[in-house]
């Protein structure tokens, strides 16, 4: 294993980072507050677990000149970034589109790997200068996105970012242009395949401990459920036989489809009830792909559909959660804090709480004088306009939807309703039981 001028300066860097950061006693507080929460058999045996296999499948690899000792030194720092990262993110393995993104972050691996490790490295005084650069780049942009204030900032780090890539790309070009004759193409293609193949093989490993997590966190729940041994072991036995291996349905199974298998009387009718489960996720996730269409297809036209439902819906599933959201906190501050409500949430939430809405998301709030009611509303891209409030102590909630922003507090008799309009259903959930 030879280590380059790139290798020796990142090492040094490090080195120089973290013996920098020991001389703060707070953060030697925290790294020692990190190692004895990550000591937990529950952590460490899963993860020696994934080494071990990572080493076996390495071996396998080596049988079939997919890999070579000299690839020791990119194996070792592929576990160390790329798998260490996959393995504590295995929660992903439980969401749509998993083993599709995750094969296109392999294949991209493969070619940042072969050209950043392999093809060409610059002189120690260059690799120093480029990774303190995208060091202070990359803190740059991430400390940027943290405010809308500094947005700005981002962008621009980000932008200066860009062009150092583009800058290593050109450097990289010209020097294997100029002596191409020195390049080993057998060794810069198992380079180029060695995150792929390792990556896929140790996404199976990583699906495994997610579909392991969710089971368990599944007969935990049907242990506080089910009345009896008998039921809990009958439920647990119908749950593996009725959804296996089906990671992302483990991980969804709760509320009443769990109170149901938990509480049935056979396991063919808890393997029905699971079975009914499967279809109502399909027929939902259905109507979700429905609603993505739908929302490309009649973005700017004006109308409603023959539920009453704004064709124009841009925005909407995602004004309804902001809001939904500041009505649940609304009401637990009024609860807790003093019987009011506060006027200054919004500023305590931004931008965190506006999932999936611009940072500059343009919800406005109003509270009365005394802290007894209050409302919120925010525009969609369409000029469609929602809004919630209260008048009372909780659990008093009012909805409103309309072409223009509500001019007052709720009230009967008004525009503002007890129940949520058609407009206010996410995808689905007039299917829901």
């Amino acid at each position: 294993m030879i280590l380059t001028d790139r290798d020796l300066a990142t090492i040094l860097l490090l080195t120089v980072g973290f013996l920098f950061a020991m001389r703060n006693p707070q953060i030697r507080q925290a790294l020692r507050s990190v190692l004895l929460a990550f000591l937990t058999p529950k952590l460490v045996i899963p993860l020696l677990l994934y080494a071990g296999y990572v080493v076996v499948v390495v071996a396998l690899a080596g049988r079939v000149a997919l890999w070579t000792p000299d690839l020791l030194k990119d194996t070792v720092l592929w576990f160390l970034v790329s798998g260490v990262v996959m393995f504590f993110n295995f929660d992903e393995a439980s969401k749509d589109g998993y083993v599709r993104r995750r094969l296109r972050l392999t294949a991209a691996a493969g070619l940042v790997f072969a050209v950043y490790l392999n093809l060409v490295s610059f002189p120690l005084p260059v690799e120093l200068g480029i990774q303190v650069l995208a060091v202070v780049l990359v803190l740059a942009a991430a400390a940027g996105r943290l405010s809308a204030d500094t947005k700005r900032w981002a962008e621009v780090a980000e932008m200066l970012l860009g062009v150092l890539v583009l800058a290593i790309g050109a450097g990289t070009a010209f020097s294997v242009v100029r002596d191409v004759s020195a390049l080993d193409p057998a060794g810069v293609a198992r380079s180029v395949l060695l995150p792929v193949w390792l990556g896929a093989a140790s996404m199976m490993f990583v699906y495994g401990l997610a579909l392991f997590a969710n089971y368990e966190l599944a007969f935990m729940r049907i242990a506080r459920l089910a009345d009896t041994a008998t039921a809990r072991r009958r439920a647990k036995l119908a749950l593996v036989l009725g959804l296996h291996v089906r990671n992302k349905d483990v991980h969804a199974l709760a509320g009443s489809w769990l109170q149901d298998v938990a509480t049935s009387d056979s396991i063919r009718e808890a393997l029905r009830i699971l079975a009914e489960y499967r279809l109502w996720r399909r027929e939902k996730a259905d109507a979700e792909r429905r609603e993505r269409d739908h929302l490309v297809m009649f973005a700017g036209v004006p109308g409603t559909d023959g539920a009453g439902r704004q064709l124009d819906r841009r925005e909407f599933v995602e004004t309804v959660d902001a809001l939904r959201w500041l009505g649940t906190c609304q009401m637990g501050w009024h609860r807790q804090r003093g019987g009011r409500y506060r006027n200054d949430l919004l500023k305590i939430f931004q931008p965190g709480f506006t999932k999936g809405l611009p940072d500059d998301h343009g919800i406005e709030m109003r509270v009365r004088k005394g802290g007894q009611s209050w409302f919120a509303w925010r525009r969609t891209p369409s000029g469609w306009h929602f809004a919630i409030g209260s008048i009372g102590h909780p659990p008093d909630q009012w909805f409103y939807d309309g072409p223009d922003p509500p001019d007052r507090f709720p009230s009967a008799g008004s525009f503002w309703k007890r129940e949520p309009g058609p407009n206010w259903l996410r995808p689905g959930d007039q299917d829901e039981p």
